[in-house]
């Protein structure tokens, strides 16, 4: 049995944050950001061979998106560290 979970090609993104790796003097600098990237509900498309081949009906199919409709929203939290010469 096979899963293929697939999401929305374009994925916006909303976030704030703050530092500058262009701007200031020499030295150690950082920077944060926190947001988060709207994926839409994912799409599944299942496949199985033998025994298990009922397994992949359709019905399933709709049960798995059904499961990780909640997945729509993906939290994006980054620190940066950078030194300049």
């Amino acid at each position: 049995m096979s899963a293929d979970i697939s999401f929305n090609k374009v994925a916006p993104y909303i976030g704030i944050g703050f530092g500058n790796p262009t701007a200031g003097s020499k030295g150690l600098g950082f920077s944060f950001d926190i947001g988060t990237i709207y994926q839409g509900a994912p799409k599944a498309k299942l496949s199985a061979s033998g025994l298990i081949e009922p397994s992949a009906s359709p019905d399933q199919q709709e049960k798995l998106e059904s499961n990780f409709s909640w997945f729509k929203w993906y939290p994006v939290l980054s620190f940066g560290l950078m030194y300049k010469f």
